[in-house]
């Protein structure tokens, strides 16, 4: 329950603090574009890199170990496969790599799945999952 309670206000105070940068950008720069949103972003970035160079530099292997395996999941076989399979037959993509438990779930009536066509590309992204 005491963990419980730490992370209640860590999300209390991150949130705080998300709201008063924004409000602080809003006055400051004017709400027409929404810099309290890229402040915190990119305060966040910064904060995530310190902290894996903190785990190179002092050798946290848990810590690092884990992101490496997290950020290296998405150049495998496998996704790459699964990528191609999505842009020849994107209606039958999601059955092939179907999960047991999504389908029971559909059977029982608890979830559905639905394929929705993006109006962008969003190729700005696709660096970050090595794919395009």
């Amino acid at each position: 329950m005491e963990r419980f309670l730490w992370i209640c206000l860590a999300g209390a105070a991150g949130t705080g603090t998300r709201y008063l940068i924004a409000l602080w950008a809003a006055q400051r720069f004017g709400s027409a574009f929404p810099f309290g949103t890229l402040i915190v972003n990119l305060v966040g970035c910064f904060a995530i890199a310190a902290v894996m160079h903190a785990a190179v530099t002092l050798s946290w292997s848990p810590t690092l170990a884990r992101y490496l395996d997290a950020s290296s999941a998405y150049r495998t076989p496998r996704y790459r496969a699964l990528y191609r399979q999505w842009l020849d037959d994107p209606r039958n993509t999601l059955w092939m790599a179907g999960s047991p438990l999504v389908a029971d779930a559909i059977d029982r009536g608890h979830g559905q799945v639905e394929c929705v066509e993006l109006s962008r590309q969003y190729l700005h992204l696709s660096p970050l999952v090595d794919v395009a």
